[in-house]
């Protein structure tokens, strides 16, 4: 039996309709597919952005945390500066002083020098005047008794003439040592 033409016709349109439903479905799918594929994408690159955010946040708090080492640094130094230059000044006046001394020592050297030519020459014209009274050996010098006070005097004088010698070389050596150091903290 051949089936009704009008339900042939029926059937074609349904069928037609079954196929176009279809491929709408499979393209809807191939949408769908398409768009699974864009969103994972989507999802690596939000993955590798908020990866490398949190490598520049890390660098960022490093950076930090070393600008603040570095400013802690720079703070360390600018109060080892500020002690370099007080402890530089604190040695040049201390080398000014030394050197107020050291002139003060050189004039007072000259003062007792020329006490010394004079009590010299008093105890070499008292000498010249001997009269035979016992005499006192000073330096390997026999003095009259007389004139035995000038040449403990004298010899007081010279021993303190060699004293000061002493503290005037080592002040200059003093000087020279501050001068030294203070070069070196430049």
């Amino acid at each position: 039996m051949d089936p009704d033409p009008l339900h042939k016709d029926a059937y074609d349109r349904v069928e037609l309709e079954r196929d176009q439903v279809q491929m709408g479905f499979d393209e809807e799918k191939k949408k769908v597919k398409n768009m699974e594929l864009v969103v994972s994408q989507m999802e690596q690159r939000i993955e590798g952005s908020v990866e490398e955010l949190g490598r520049v946040r890390t660098e960022r708090e490093n950076l930090i945390e070393r600008n603040k080492a570095v400013e802690s640094h720079v703070e360390d130094l600018v109060k080892e500066k500020d002690l370099v230059h007080k402890s530089l000044v604190e040695a040049q006046h201390g080398i000014d002083e030394l050197k107020a001394k050291m002139e003060s020592a050189s004039i007072n050297s000259e003062r007792a020098l020329s006490m010394v030519k004079s009590t010299a020459a008093l105890v070499c014209d008292s000498r010249d005047d001997r009269d035979g009274k016992e005499e006192v050996i000073i330096n390997g010098q026999k003095l009259e008794e007389e004139i035995e006070p000038y040449a403990a005097e004298l010899d007081a004088i010279r021993n303190a003439f060699k004293n000061k010698e002493k503290i005037v070389e080592d002040t200059k050596k003093q000087v020279e040592f501050l001068q030294n150091s203070v070069a070196n903290a430049n």
